[in-house]
């Protein structure tokens, strides 16, 4: 449920607290964190278990960095979501999906943790928060454009997220739809999602197309 919608009163208290300590982030722009790239590192020293890529985009993109791996602290998972999309448009260069933000809280006094993210591109707005109404996500599954599937050969590769919560909740986030559902991708179990990583394409020379936000992953740690 987005927290535009959670306002009206439908959610409980526990989701009224998460939801203001959230705009409490937002308003503050508290740091994000950005830990070792070395997976190997994040498996020992922050109690990785897996990691999930639920969509990736085909195409000739070997050469695009991914952005560095953003977790939660220690003891810390993911409970909310955010996406920054650029809105579809008829004319001009459209791309889609641009950035995910993870925000997270401590699983032991719940407390709200700095929000994390990874590599972001240029474009578009941030929209709604999607929260979980108990404990934390542990599922996604992504909506990508193939680069055969673009109109008039405007690709947009990723265009919307969809998470899920421990309780099953499943939330489909405010970007668009273009392109096709992936497969849903779960965190083992006794584990939630705890950190990301995203693969974004810097902008192209002028006249080129751009897109934007390729593929992302999301690590999964033991609760």
């Amino acid at each position: 449920m987005p927290w535009s919608e959670s306002v009206s009163g439908a959610m409980g208290g526990v989701r009224q607290v998460n939801l203001a300590l959230v705009m409490l982030c937002v308003l503050l722009a508290l740091p994000t964190i950005a830990l070792q790239e070395n997976e190997d590192q994040l498996n020992k020293d922050e109690g990785v278990v897996d990691k999930l890529i639920p969509g990736t985009t085909e195409g000739n993109y070997s050469w695009v960095e991914w952005g560095s791996v953003a977790m939660c602290p220690l003891g810390s998972f993911a409970f909310a979501f955010r996406l920054k999309t650029e809105p579809v448009m008829l004319l001009g260069d459209f791309t889609g999906l641009n950035g995910i933000t993870l925000y997270c809280q401590e699983k032991s006094t719940g407390k709200l943790r700095p929000c994390v993210t990874s590599k972001i591109g240029k474009w578009g707005l941030w929209g709604d928060i999607f929260m979980c109404a108990a404990g934390f996500l542990k599922g996604a599954r992504m909506r990508v454009e193939q680069p055969w599937e673009a109109p008039r050969g405007d690709k947009s590769a990723v265009n919307n997220v969809a998470m899920e919560c421990q309780d099953g909740e499943r939330m489909v986030g405010d970007g668009t739809n273009r392109g096709q559902w992936g497969e849903w991708q779960e965190c083992p179990e006794g584990s939630a999602i705890c950190g990301l990583a995203t693969q974004v394409v810097p902008p192209q020379p002028i006249f080129a197309d751009d897109v934007s936000l390729i593929s992302a992953a999301f690590y999964c740690c033991r609760i």
